[in-house]
């Protein structure tokens, strides 16, 4: 928790090797509550790790939106990616 008492709503676009370092990094922070991770990939090593910790995962980036993030984080590295978000 924030020293507002409010958690910050983040999604993670892009799970591979690098989104998984943020999603390890994040959770560990009491201010913040990884809403959704998004991956093509239903093997991408920051998905498996967000189904271990009961964080939704999603395959479109897009849909990160239905769980109404404070803050996307696009992890993809793919321009086309950042600019459709």
């Amino acid at each position: 928790m924030s020293d507002w008492g409010v958690r910050i709503r983040v999604a993670v676009v892009g799970a591979g090797k690098g989104g998984r370092a943020i999603i390890q990094l994040l959770a560990e922070s009491p201010a913040v509550e990884i809403v959704a991770v998004a991956d093509v990939d239903a093997g991408a090593p920051g998905l498996l790790l967000a189904c271990e910790r009961g964080i939704p995962t999603v395959s479109e980036h897009r849909a990160v939106f239905r769980y109404t993030p404070d803050v996307v984080i696009e992890a993809t590295g793919r321009r086309e990616v950042l600019e459709d978000l």
